[in-house]
């Protein structure tokens, strides 16, 4: 078998080929190329440029499974990212954030926020405003906690959020309330713990942020960002309603419309009332004067507090111990037990004479009656004293006469002890005087006489 050859024309093709610059950036990332001439290879204005293959820096675009290689020096400048980051190298979004930097868990805003125990079903005005249907609701204020929570308003009943439907989305969830007559304009966050149960785990909210403008209640004055107390301060409002500054000892005391103070006492001193008017300092001595007031019959009372001290005032009008009549200048002492003086100093001291009285058969003698008494006998009578108890110290002086006529009265005295020469025989003759002494030592009394005197 033969073959024949022929002879042909040899096609032949033209290629030309531009040289082509590429630019990068100082990182290696690309810019553009540039063609002959330097001119430059762009993309228009408008429109969308797309790689649908090829590599980045070994990173194969399209593919499956990428190529090794990372992508690198890719910018963008306009875009959302509305999905959760869940790996370590996931771009996130600004909400996102800002809610790990304040530790919440930010939820969708409400409407309109609770302020007491409200009905979970039907549309209602809440804070002022009139929810619809869809509306978000921050339920704070039940009074089982456990019901508390962020709610869809229905005509029936209402159901939770889907942002907040699990405990899980509980802790540290956030939302902002944008209307309300005194809820709207502040946020709020929920103090519950993780581990609890929805519907069954108290859910409680603290208020986060507030308004950005406040309202100066009674009492109260704000300057810019300063609030302070207005000065003064009322007395219904725990105040003073005075600017005084109260001195060192100062006592304060109330004007009818306000507190205002004393000025500082002395030491010793004590404050003294002045009725309505301004409280006084006063030294001691005033609270225990005594008036000599000899147009007023008024016997007054001092009243003792311990053994040394007391006060003697018009108000003190009864008493069973120590008296004092201003119109006679009498002191008397009724009643004390054992009154005791140290050493005292008696200038011009005068003693009153007591007189018993004619006395028959029978008669009682009283150290009450005084140191000195005087008795009559009855004429021709036998009459027998009983002497008072025995008491340490205690002695009287007994000025005993016989009737002026006939005289021959006799007398005897129970319990007390006499001298060598036994107890006297009283002295009988008419008109004349015995004086007898009478001393106890708390156990006994002891007599003496001197007898015959002619008063």
């Amino acid at each position: 078998m033969s073959q024949t050859l022929t002879n042909q024309t040899a096609n032949t093709s033209t290629i030309n080929i531009v040289p082509v610059q590429g630019i990068f950036t100082d990182t290696q990332g690309f810019v553009t190329f540039v063609g002959p001439a330097g001119t430059y290879f762009t993309v228009g204005a408008s429109g969308v440029a797309s790689i649908t293959s090829g590599t980045i820096n070994g990173a194969t675009i399209g593919a499956t499974t990428p190529s090794t290689g990372v992508f690198t020096n890719i910018d963008t400048t306009t875009g959302t990212i509305s999905t959760t980051p869940a790996t370590g190298n996931d771009i996130v979004n600004k909400s996102y954030v800002d809610a790990l930097v304040t530790g919440l868990d930010v939820k969708g805003s409400c409407i309109a926020g609770t302020t007491v125990n409200i009905t979970l079903s039907g549309t209602q005005t809440i804070d002022g405003i009139a929810l619809i249907a869809g509306d978000r609701c921050l339920v704070k204020n039940q009074s089982t906690a456990s019901e508390n929570g962020i709610y869809v308003v229905a005509s029936g009943a209402w159901t939770r959020s889907t942002d907040m439907d699990t405990w899980s989305e509980v802790p540290g969830a956030f939302t902002f309330i944008e209307q309300g007559s005194s809820q709207g304009d502040t946020g709020w966050v929920c103090t519950a713990n993780a581990g609890g149960t929805i519907g069954v785990t108290a859910i409680n909210w603290s208020q986060f942020s507030g308004g950005a403008s406040y309202t100066a209640g009674t009492g109260i004055t704000i300057v810019g960002s300063a609030i302070s107390l207005t000065n003064p301060v009322a007395v219904n409002l725990g105040g003073t309603a005075g600017t005084a500054t109260p001195t060192a000892g100062a006592v304060a005391y109330g004007s009818g419309t306000a507190y205002a103070f004393t000025a500082a006492g002395t030491s010793g001193q004590f404050l003294q009332s002045a009725g309505a008017g301004t409280p006084v300092w006063a030294a001691p001595s005033t609270a225990i004067t005594i008036t000599d007031d000899t147009t007023t019959n008024a016997t007054r009372y001092p009243l003792f507090t311990s053994a040394t001290s007391g006060t003697i005032s018009a108000e003190n009008t009864s008493s069973t111990r120590l008296s004092f009549n201003p119109s006679t200048g009498y002191l008397t002492v009724t009643g004390l037990t054992s009154p005791i003086i140290n050493n005292p100093t008696v200038t011009n001291y005068v003693e009153s004479v007591v007189a018993v009285g004619t006395v028959t058969t029978t008669n009682t003698l009283s150290l009450t009656n005084g140191t000195v008494q005087t008795a009559t006998l009855t004429a021709s009578t036998a009459c027998v004293f009983t002497m008072p108890t025995a008491t340490a110290g205690k002695s009287f002086v007994l000025l005993l006469k016989q009737a002026a006529s006939t005289g021959n009265g006799t007398a005897t005295f129970t319990s007390v002890k006499w001298g060598t020469s036994g107890a006297p025989t009283i002295t009988a003759t008419a008109g004349k005087m015995d004086i007898l002494t009478f001393i106890s030592d708390g156990t006994n009394w002891y007599g003496s006489i001197a007898q015959g005197y002619t008063p």
